[in-house]
């Protein structure tokens, strides 16, 4: 069983999406008259190539997934002190979508 504070819309991708769009309805209904809206484009993740080159056909899509993000570390942590949930989740750490890696040798 996998048990995760995780907070949907919460990437660092997710919340610049969210900032753009935003930004844009201001813009729109204020009739501001900025356009494009620009932002700054999002840092690259460490480490952001996923090589499958060494794993066995069968594994890669889950070596893959768990490179961008694993939640076993997750359900450790909660299991092992549920009443730290909000804590958790008030702490989560910022992470990037799938979109942000590369995966090679595929």
């Amino acid at each position: 069983d996998i048990a995760t504070p995780h907070i949907a819309g919460y990437s660092a991708d997710g919340k610049w999406a969210a900032t753009r769009m935003s930004l844009e309805n201001v813009n729109e209904f204020f009739h501001c008259g900025i356009s494009p809206i620009q932002l700054s484009a999002l840092p690259t993740p460490p480490d952001p190539e996923i090589n499958l080159m060494d794993v066995p056909v069968e594994e890669r899509l889950a070596v893959a997934v768990r490179r961008t993000y694993d939640p076993a570390k997750e359900t450790q942590q909660l299991k092992a002190a549920p009443e730290r949930f909000y804590y958790f989740r008030s702490h989560y750490p910022l992470r990037r979508e799938y979109a942000a890696y590369e995966v090679v040798n595929v």
